[in-house]
Parts: C-alpha cells; structure tokens; sequence
C-alpha cells in the first residue's frame, strides 16, 4: 500500500514538473516572437484565461491544444517539452 502511495505521489510531481516546463516553454516563445496572451488565444481559437493557466502550469492540457498554441508560435510541439537549463 505504501508503495502505491509513493508512486502516486511521484506521478503527481512529474506531471506538475511537466506542466510547468511547458507553460514556462509557451511563454518564452510567445515573448520571443513579441504576442500576448490574446494573440496566442486568438490565434488558437481559445480563450485567454485557458491560455494564462496553461502557462502558468494550472492545467493539463490535451495534446492537440498544446499542438495548437505551438503551430500559432510557430514552433515543433516538442520544443515545449524541453527543460531549458538554468
């Protein structure tokens, strides 16, 4: 039972983990090409506060709209999954 537990938990982590490099990733690139959130959500056919909380790690979102907001970046969908370095 115990272990269950400490897996659970570890699962949890990795996908805050997860999370938070991709919002991290969403927002580097869309300053980097000069949007806002509302560009990003107009772009994507989303609203801004789904956006928000995708970049702030508040959400898990579903692949297709990660594919999404990277084709409106005009980015591959992996570079959001890449830890940069600190």
């Amino acid at each position: 039972m115990h272990s269950i537990w400490v897996a659970n938990i570890g699962i949890f982590v990795l996908m805050n983990n997860i999370r938070r490099t991709v919002g991290k990733n969403i927002r580097y690139y869309r300053l980097r090409i000069h949007l806002t959130q509302l560009d990003v959500a107009a772009r994507t056919n989303m609203d801004v506060i789904t956006i928000s909380r995708i970049e702030l790690g508040k959400v898990n979102a579903k692949i297709e709209t990660l594919y999404e907001i990277a084709k409106a970046l005009e980015i591959d969908i992996y570079k959001l999954f890449i830890e940069k370095k600190k």
